[in-house]
């Protein structure tokens, strides 16, 4: 069993959210990270990150890094629509550069 107030200066440590390596690295193992998470004191936000909820603090908890996989979605359509106009001409018209200014 983990002592609560050691894992939560490792959280303060990194700033409020670990990686799972960097849990392992201060042995933290996955029994651990059960027991964390099911006791509400951590929830993991993306895989392999964790983050320590503060009670006191609503404005953190369950979602505050959802906009990440959103980004990562938006980022790839852009990267996908860019390598599609620029891959049909070699150089980008005018209005090529007008549809990937408005994404």
């Amino acid at each position: 069993m983990i002592d609560i107030n050691r894992a939560k200066g490792i959280f303060d440590r990194y700033g409020g959210i670990v990686r799972t390596y960097q849990l392992t690295e201060e042995r933290i193992y996955y029994a651990d990270i059960a027991y964390l998470m099911n006791a509400g004191l951590i929830e993991k936000v993306l895989t392999g990150y964790y983050q320590w909820i503060d009670p006191d603090n609503q404005s953190e908890g369950t979602g505050s890094f959802a906009w990440i996989p959103l980004c990562v979605t938006m980022a790839t359509a852009i990267v996908h629509r860019l390598s599609g106009i620029l891959l049909s001409a070699n150089i980008p018209t005018e209005r090529d550069l007008r549809l990937i200014i408005r994404l």
